[in-house]
């Protein structure tokens, strides 16, 4: 009986971790796997945050509209399932042309949560200013987002050396190995080592374009000391996407063009 009981209670105990931790992939969601995607973070706190963002993903559905779309992916603070629940009722799916949404529960302050949402893979990045803040608090969450990125940027790199030193490695070795063999096959110029190296500095993404929203002028310096070139500063009140062309233009470069448009 006493067995049973202890039993009972393990399995009881097993089933709410389970489905605890169902709950939270649910409302949070899973790691994507998408590249060359366009990344938008943020913290959607308050309503001017979300009227950013919807203006942004509008105009980039409008965009890609002749090309069938693109992928979109928005990392904010609000859980998955009521972001979904907001764009699908501002931007439902006659409206998107094809463009796939994808919503995630992060901060961006977090290097794991830039990692769930393929920060490194992305074909351009914006940065959204948290307006729940004030200016010197928002400017400074957006700076270090930007920091983060690069240095996400830099632990692939490290990543992708440590791969090619191997496969050279592995390379030397047969090579040598080959040669103490006189029945051994000569090794032609374009081995399968030399493919997988290309192959993984093809996925490399720095030099990709990252806007970040500043509310002052006051961060601009550090932003440009801190930060690689990629970055982009962009005033709060000329950050926008309703100059984004359906001919392949990355979402940073035209909200670039914008700021010295308008």
């Amino acid at each position: 009986m006493v067995g049973l009981c202890a039993f009972a209670l393990v399995l009881a105990l097993v089933e709410q971790v389970v489905l605890e931790g169902m709950e939270a992939n649910v409302k949070r969601g899973s790691r994507v796997y998408e590249s060359r995607h366009h990344l938008i973070l943020g913290w959607c706190v308050s309503q001017r945050d979300l009227e950013v963002v919807r203006k942004i993903l509008q105009q980039i559905c409008v965009a890609y509209a002749p090309e069938g779309g693109t992928k979109v992916v928005v990392l904010t603070q609000r859980s998955k399932l009521e972001m979904e629940g907001i764009f699908w009722r501002c931007l439902p799916a006659a409206k998107r042309y094809g463009t796939r949404l994808i919503f995630r529960q992060g901060s961006p302050l977090v290097p794991s949560d830039l990692k769930m949402v393929g920060a490194n893979r992305a074909v351009s990045t914006v940065i959204v200013s948290d307006q729940s803040r004030n200016a010197a608090e928002a400017d400074a969450q957006a700076v270090r987002c930007a920091i983060l990125l690069d240095e996400l940027d830099l632990e692939c790199l490290a990543e992708q050396n440590a791969a090619l030193t191997k496969s050279h490695s592995n390379h030397s070795k047969s090579h040598t190995t080959g040669s103490s063999n006189a029945r051994a096959p000569a090794l032609p110029p374009h081995d399968e080592a030399a493919t997988s190296s290309s192959q993984l500095l093809d996925m490399s993404v720095v030099g990709r374009q990252v806007v970040v929203e500043l509310k002052t002028s006051n961060a601009l310096p550090l932003l440009k000391y801190a930060c690689s070139n990629r970055t982009v500063a962009l005033p709060t009140s000329q950050l926008n996407a309703q100059r984004v062309r359906s001919n392949g233009v990355a979402l940073p470069q035209a909200c670039t063009a914008s700021m010295y448009r308008t």
